[in-house]
């Protein structure tokens, strides 16, 4: 029996939220594909500032390093990309681009 629209959406819309829920601070880019009123695939990335007072690079270091363990240790599939703002041989922010890349097939396929 296929889903409603409400019933498909069901989901994707919850990962929207939880994306939200977890950004505390940032910014969140999302591109939303839909085919028939049913959300077939969600894209996009957020950006996370984080600042770090001076003499702190190995915080700043070990934030990185978690962030490729946790990649591997939940065995998820994904990117991020950072960039290091440094002053006088300082880490002083770090901005994680953390990217979001779902598919929600629709049952039955459509043909």
């Amino acid at each position: 029996m296929e889903k409603t629209i409400e019933e498909h959406n069901l989901l994707p819309l919850a990962e929207i939220g939880r994306v939200a829920e977890d950004s505390d601070c940032s910014v969140v880019s999302l591109y939303v594909q839909t085919h028939r009123g049913r959300i077939v695939s969600l894209e996009g990335n957020r950006t996370q500032e984080i600042r770090f007072p001076v003499g702190n690079n190995s915080k700043a270091t070990a934030l990185l390093i978690n962030e490729v363990k946790d990649l591997c240790s939940k065995s998820r599939s994904g990117n991020f990309t950072y960039t290091l703002s440094m002053k006088g041989g300082n880490i002083r922010k770090v901005f994680l681009q953390r990217n979001l890349r779902k598919q929600y097939p629709i049952d039955p396929p459509c043909g």
